[in-house]
């Protein structure tokens, strides 16, 4: 027999009980820098700056990865880390009927818009994999595990990462211990 348990979703959202609390010692930033040869090619062509984002590493030397990106991150950084503002010319825009931009549009095109940002998910994925708690779920437990055993009695954690972002979340979970492709 099947039992439905509803739930309020909204509620379900804002009650600060059922959150994870963010680990102590894992960081997140991103800063200006400036341009470099490197870089040119990942950032706004009207910009003389590149933006940095960089996020620590659960290890014994306090490793930081860095990453240059495109666009600022998006829902990533919480208060009390350094942030970059949007740059005036994103492609979003406030909805008015005769300006809403379709799927469908002739000339429409995502093409080079979803790449070299940081998404929202991969602080709650690296975070959650990398930075272990006490309170953490026996399911997120084996999984860290999984992520960080170096013993020959288990396999190393195998994940495909399908990317579309600077690939943050892969990097760290190689450096933990993954094999990534």
């Amino acid at each position: 027999m099947t039992r439905n348990v509803g739930y309020n979703k909204e509620l379900l959202l804002h009650d600060k009980s059922r959150l994870r609390p963010p680990g102590g010692t894992f960081q997140c930033g991103e800063c200006y820098e400036p341009k470099t040869t490197t870089t040119t090619a990942l950032s706004d062509e009207a910009s003389d700056r590149a933006i940095t984002f960089y996020c620590t590493i659960a290890n014994q030397k306090n490793w930081r990865l860095v990453f240059q990106c495109r666009e600022p991150s998006y829902g990533v950084l919480v208060d009390q880390e350094p942030a970059v503002e949007a740059s005036n010319n994103n492609t979003s825009k406030k909805s008015n009927d005769d300006d809403d931009i379709f799927l469908f549009d002739e000339g429409f095109s995502l093409m080079g818009r979803t790449g070299f940002q940081v998404w929202p998910g991969s602080r709650i994925v690296m975070e959650a994999l990398t930075y272990p708690q006490p309170s953490d779920p026996p399911s997120l437990k084996f999984w860290q595990h999984r992520l960080t055993a170096s013993s020959s009695s288990v396999e190393s954690l195998k994940i495909l990462e399908l990317g579309s972002g600077v690939g943050c979340v892969g990097t760290s979970l190689a450096v933990a211990g993954a094999q990534v492709l």
